[in-house]
This record gives C-alpha cells, sequence and structure tokens, in this order.
C-alpha cells in the first residue's frame, strides 16, 4: 500500500530514465487475515496494476516476481523457536494463499507489457 504514495518520488511519470525496474510485492500480502502486513487479494491485484501501470510510464521495462513458495515446515519450526510453549502452530502464510497471490501477479502481467 505505502508503494502506491512513494511511487510519483521514486519514479517520476514520463521519464523513461529507468531502463528496467522489477516489482516484488506479494509475499507479505498473502499473510493470513489475522496479520497486520495482510493485503486483501483483490486490493493487492488492484495495487499491482496501478503500480505496473505507473512504471510503464517511467521505466522503458518491467518485470513482475511472482511471491515465493512458503517453507511452510520451516516457518513452524521458526515459530517453535521464537515463542516456544506460546506458539501456535498455526501457519500465518500458506503455499496455498502465496499460489493465489502469484496467479494475480501472473494475471497482471499478462494484461500488461509487464
Amino acid at each position: 500500500r505505502l508503494a502506491l504514495h512513494l511511487l510519483p518520488q521514486l519514479f517520476p511519470p514520463l521519464d523513461k530514465h529507468h531502463f528496467l525496474v522489477t516489482v516484488f510485492f506479494g509475499a507479505n500480502d498473502a499473510a493470513l487475515e489475522t496479520e497486520k502486513v495482510h493485503v486483501p487479494l483483490k486490493e493487492y491485484e488492484s495495487n499491482l496494476r496501478q503500480i505496473v501501470r505507473h512504471l510503464e510510464s517511467a521505466a522503458q521495462h518491467v518485470i513482475l516476481i511472482t511471491p515465493p513458495p512458503v517453507h511452510e515446515a520451516g516457518r513452524l519450526e521458526f515459530q517453535r523457536r521464537k515463542y516456544g510453549d506460546a506458539a501456535t502452530g498455526v501457519l500465518e502464510r500458506t503455499n496455498a494463499r502465496a499460489g493465489e497471490y502469484a496467479a494475480a501477479c501472473s494475471r497482471v502481467a499478462q494484461d500488461s507489457s509487464a
């Protein structure tokens, strides 16, 4: 969400000064709804479309990078190490959810020149 506000300062529109810009959002956005960093899927896709539209006016090439897969067992182990007996054992990020956000990122790329 913050990226939308920062784009005009970081990448002035109609500049085309930048040759290549990579966009890598979604890993935190795809967290479960209970997490502060979560962004609903439709909002994520809409925001990503706005980001791409802006960057296409400021860079020659835009590359979208999908959210990565989640190492679920590793996330649970990290939770146990960090919180001990207070660990919930509930994943705040899952491969299924990351896959939904990756698919949304792919849709945006297909619908644009990214």
